[in-house]
């Protein structure tokens, strides 16, 4: 399996070794910039390169990416975290625990995937899309407190 991997290295990388930076911001970059990649080696380019194209033609399936939009999410991801630990102190015992089990599932699942992971491949950020879905949907928590408060 090491050999296999190291392969891919050799042939992905042309034999080159990536440091931490350039994996975090590879990490960043597919989570939030680039297009879905279907495929990360040419292998069966040609087999499906026709239903790469019909699923690209939906609009939805590009939908978020792009340096825009995954700037908005990456400012929301961090507004999300950064609220959450704001509104930490008010509350109760349960949510604390499950605050800060969030926070550090989310940076250990970040940090693992940047560091442990040789090769700049999108599959590998796949795990870390409901973390954050749901730092993005905490930072909208103001918008529908605010929205609340203008009905009542």
């Amino acid at each position: 399996r090491q050999a296999l991997t190291q392969q891919q290295v050799n042939d992905h990388l042309s034999g080159h070794q990536l440091n931490l930076p350039t994996k975090v911001l590879s990490t960043i970059s597919h989570l939030y910039i680039l297009p879905p990649t279907l495929e990360e080696t040419g292998n069966y380019l040609s087999d499906t390169n026709s239903t790469a194209l019909a699923y690209f033609s939906f609009p939805l399936h590009s939908w978020g990416r792009g340096l825009i939009f995954g700037s908005i999410f990456i400012s929301l991801t961090l507004g999300g975290i950064l609220i959450a630990i704001k509104r930490y102190p008010k509350t109760n015992k349960h949510q604390k625990i499950a605050a800060v089990f969030f926070l550090m599932t989310t940076i250990i699942l970040f940090g693992a995937i940047s560091f442990f992971i040789p090769l700049p491949w999108q599959r590998y950020v796949v795990p870390l899309l409901p973390f954050t879905a749901v730092w993005i949907g905490y930072s909208l928590l103001p918008l529908n407190e605010y929205i609340d408060q203008s009905r009542a």
